[in-house]
């Protein structure tokens, strides 16, 4: 019996002459946004379950690592598009990086920063 593959999320940016160079090379099951007037940006789900011993004012402190919400706003238009779980991006522009909230592993628990974030240029679930 042939168990179901499920794909995973996974967050490229590059810039445009990355892209004019690998265009070719790029595969068809990653959807491509080429837009400078945007921002990415993704938080933890408040949903998950939070250790209950914990109270800080700084961090959220989670029981395992909770999944993470991730979405596009178009500063133009003011559209926001959430970034579904099972989809590959590659997103194109100069000025561009995925916001998210600070985080990491911790006597085994899973620590989100409230206030804090870390921009990177790749995301993969």
């Amino acid at each position: 019996m042939l168990g179901v593959l499920k794909m995973k999320r996974e967050i490229k940016i590059i810039n445009k002459e990355k892209y004019i160079k690998n265009k070719d090379g790029i595969p068809d099951d990653f959807k491509v946004i080429i837009d400078d007037n945007i921002k990415i940006k993704g938080y933890f789900d408040k949903r998950s379950k939070i250790v209950k011993k914990q109270n800080s004012d700084t961090v959220n402190v989670y029981k395992s690592k909770p999944s993470l919400r991730l979405y596009f706003y178009n500063t133009i238009t003011k559209k926001k598009t959430d970034l579904k779980k099972d989809d590959k991006y590659i997103f194109v522009g100069d000025k561009l990086y995925l916001e998210i909230q600070a985080s990491g592993e911790k006597y085994g628990c899973y620590l989100v920063s409230k206030f804090k974030t870390k921009k990177v240029l790749s995301y993969k679930d």
